[in-house]
């Protein structure tokens, strides 16, 4: 696979998704030449991205998922708070829910492609930990498409990671999104307005109480950041868990004199108990 660098989408994709592998150990090996030679060919896998079934119309020239599996990423049917795009019980529709009535979020609101569960769960995931960040495109196109009605002049802004967790990982997932959502909605992509300060434990790992502490007064504008006078800010992020990261990221941005801030994430995790499945990495433990 061709050399990937840090923070690029487009390039060195590889079949290490969905997709099958044939059953012998010689057909493995063809398989595997196979899909080195297509990555350096073809900017974007030529099967499904959830599934791994072929697409009809080969090579394709976007990042692809078939329509079974498209059907599978956006929110089910039912009422869903206003502030956060959660699925939730409302007595009213216009009032927030329980979440957000604790939180008191200083955003405008935040949508989300679909609840963090199933199949954008699983998409989410293989981004991160699995050496896939191009799909970091096909979220954010679909995150994109979430932001009708939203201010043209927005700022796309992604929340920043700190420096030793990015040479942990090699790339900021949020910047990855936040390219992508820049590019599909035609917004100007301020990656660099913001700093985080204190690298903090993963908040994959904490509750909701522990989340507040480990990211209160976590994020400030960068050194070179200029004033924003009052325009509005996307702020991107992969996943909205209790919503105090995008609140101190909120207030941040606030403290550069922006305007309205809309939060825009791939998925919003659902309301209830706290709940971890098994690791999906050694040490790691991911909210359902």
């Amino acid at each position: 696979m061709p050399p990937q660098r840090s923070g690029e989408c487009r390039a060195g994709w590889a079949f290490t998704g969905p997709r099958p592998r044939p059953g012998g150990n010689w057909q493995k090996v063809w398989a595997a030449v196979r899909d080195e030679l297509l990555a350096w060919v073809f900017p974007w896998p030529p099967y499904c991205l959830g599934c791994g079934a072929d697409l009809p119309h080969w090579p394709p020239a976007d990042p692809a998922i078939c329509p079974r599996c498209q059907a599978r990423l956006g929110h089910e049917p039912g009422s869903r708070c206003l502030w956060c795009d959660r699925p939730a019980w409302l007595a009213h529709p216009d009032e927030p829910c329980s979440q957000c009535r604790t939180l008191g979020p200083p955003w405008v609101a935040v949508r989300a492609v679909g609840t963090y569960r199933g199949l954008l769960r699983r998409l989410i995931l293989r981004m991160k930990y699995e050496d896939e960040p191009y799909l970091a495109e096909l979220l954010g196109r679909a995150m994109a498409a979430r932001t009708g009605g939203w201010p043209a002049a927005a700022l796309v802004v992604p929340v920043p990671m700190h420096p030793d967790r990015l040479r942990q990982r090699g790339f900021n997932q949020a910047i990855l999104l936040a390219r992508a959502v820049a590019r599909t909605g035609g917004w100007q992509l301020a990656e660099n307005l913001l700093v985080r300060r204190q690298a903090g434990a993963g908040q994959a790992t904490l509750g909701a109480a522990g989340r507040r502490l480990n990211v209160a007064g976590v994020f400030a504008p960068s050194p070179r950041a200029r004033r924003l006078a009052g325009r509005p800010v996307l702020l991107v992020d992969d996943v909205l868990t209790t919503g105090r990261t995008l609140a101190a990221a909120c207030e941040a941005l606030q403290a550069l004199g922006a305007g309205a801030v809309y939060g825009l994430v791939a998925a919003a995790t659902p309301l209830q108990p706290a709940r971890y499945t098994a690791p999906e990495r050694s040490g790691e433990m991911m909210p359902l």
